[in-house]
């Protein structure tokens, strides 16, 4: 009864202490993926100006920074 007590007690700790790290690193982790999508439109868009693409390259450039932003960071 004691072990089987303690091994829920550790679980509900680690539970807890990953929720604390994790919330705590949230808007580090925002930032960086934020970062991540940027970069992907920062290169998108010099393919299309060294391309000489015209703004429609540009336009799929956004549309893709937005799918990144939205499905990779969870931003509507």
């Amino acid at each position: 009864m004691l072990s089987s007590y303690s091994a829920i007690t550790m679980k509900i700790f680690a539970a807890l202490s990953l929720c604390l790290l994790l919330s705590s690193s949230d808007r580090v982790w925002a930032n960086e993926c934020i970062q991540y999508c940027y970069n992907r439109l920062t290169t998108c868009d010099e393919y299309c100006i060294d391309g000489n693409k015209g703004g429609t390259c540009k336009m799929k450039c956004q549309i893709e920074y937005d799918k990144c932003a939205a499905n990779r960071c969870g931003i509507i």
